[in-house]
């Protein structure tokens, strides 16, 4: 193969590969998008959000609180008999000590006391949640109409995309047959398939600083002594970098040539 059909010849693998690269990286994009476009279309409407009512079954919670809450207070009342039988001088002394009367008043005061807070609580509980769910349902129709809207738009756009998808893929798989049967005729060495090397050969080949792909001088080794070099400068240059003294050294060392 001459110099001039060897130009030619890597310049149609260089536009191949360079289309097919670019076909990759639109078909990432568009899929990325497609992802994107399904999550949208997929998406659910709110649904309405009932408000809260009282009912036997919380009633009956509060009260079975409230019932435990009494029995505390009986131990209470146990316990402050107790007191004022074993320590006199801090009771009223006109007013005698009755164990079952301060055990019923301590069942009465505490569960008293518990059945009103926890029914205000729960008073507090329903009102912020049925608040929120009257705000919930007079934005739910609106934002159900967006929803739907965006949907819609999402569906249009997939059409759309799975139209550009099949042009891309098929404008994929033309260059990849095109590059499999420049490369299926064995001119260029099967470790060199791809477009850094193929670029290199074919700058090497038109500037004229190789005539051809083989030999001790030819493209091939050419590319193999710049990419050893290029690798050689790259771990000297991480290892001047990673060194906080050879960085110094480096920056203080004179230019070529100076005094």
């Amino acid at each position: 193969m001459s110099k001039e059909e060897l130009k030619t010849y890597l310049a149609e693998i260089i536009e191949l590969e360079t289309k097919r690269y670019e076909i990759s990286l639109a078909v990432s994009e568009l899929e990325e998008e497609r992802i994107t476009f399904n999550r949208i279309r997929d998406r659910e409407i709110l649904r309405e959000i009932r408000e809260m009512k009282w009912t036997r079954s919380r009633w009956t919670d509060i009260l079975k609180s409230a019932f435990v809450a009494g029995l505390a207070g009986v131990m209470a009342g146990a316990a402050g008999s107790f007191f004022l039988e074993k320590l006199p001088w801090i009771s009223l002394r006109w007013v005698p000590v009755d164990t079952g009367i301060n055990m019923l008043w301590g069942f009465a005061a505490f569960f008293a006391a518990a059945l009103v807070i926890l029914a205000l609580r729960g008073i507090r509980e329903i009102y912020a949640y049925n608040q929120s769910a009257r705000i919930h349902n007079r934005n739910r129709e609106r934002r159900n109409k967006e929803i739907i809207r965006e949907s819609r738009h999402a569906k249009e756009r997939l059409r759309i995309l799975e139209g550009e998808l099949l042009r891309l893929r098929d404008g994929y798989g033309k260059a990849d047959a095109g590059l499999k049967k420049l490369y299926g005729n064995g001119t260029i060495y099967s470790k060199y398939r791809r477009l850094f090397p193929v670029s290199r050969f074919y700058e090497y080949i038109a500037s004229g600083r190789c005539l051809g792909l083989e030999g001790p001088e030819g493209a091939y080794d050419l590319y193999e002594k710049e990419r050893y070099m290029e690798m050689v400068l790259e771990a000297l240059d991480h290892e001047t970098l990673k060194s906080p003294r050879r960085r110094c050294e480096f920056h203080s060392m004179p230019a070529i040539g100076g005094v």
